[in-house]
């Protein structure tokens, strides 16, 4: 499963933030209800639509603020958004593409 990891971030006031995502399947119409239900069981991160390798997908996301975040924490959520993701992307579409 592709991570990536975006450094470059800010939150809305402004201050950096880590963000990591990983595509999961096609933005499709069709799933958005299912992904925002499902938003409410994963332990990491939160499923939106987001444009990653140049194409409009559904992506788990999650971010921290750079001014705290250790290491630890983004090697659990690299792996956990990994896993997770690999999995909902096998739930919305045949191929395993990320």
């Amino acid at each position: 499963q592709t991570i990536w990891v975006d450094f470059s971030a800010a939150d809305q006031d402004g201050d950096p933030i880590v963000q990591l995502s990983t595509a999961c399947g096609p933005a499709n119409r069709d799933h958005y209800e299912w992904a925002l239900e499902l938003n409410m069981t994963i332990t990491f991160g939160a499923i939106g639509i987001a444009r990653l390798a140049d194409e409009s997908c559904l992506a788990l996301v999650d971010s921290y603020s750079r001014a705290t975040v250790d290491p630890q924490d983004i090697a659990k959520s690299l792996m956990t958004l990994a896993r997770q993701g690999d999995a909902i992307e096998k739930s919305l579409c045949s191929e395993d593409r990320h």
